[in-house]
């Protein structure tokens, strides 16, 4: 299964996922431009930014799950 469907499949059970989540689970270097891709197919996806003592990191939520 590719890894853009894995991860919509993943935000479609009402999940977060991070991006660092995103490279363990699904193998995907750069997560950013898969959610693009998702969001280029149609589909609503929030991006949160959580503060960390490492930097930011994205949180990503399909809306309307």
């Amino acid at each position: 299964m590719a890894a853009k469907t894995a991860m919509l499949k993943y935000l479609s059970k009402g999940k977060t996922l991070t991006t660092k989540q995103a490279r363990s689970m699904f193998k995907v270097t750069n997560v950013a431009a898969r959610i693009h891709d998702l969001r280029n197919d149609g589909h609503a996806i929030m991006t949160h930014m959580n503060a960390s003592k490492s930097g930011r990191n994205a949180v990503y939520q399909l809306v309307g799950v």
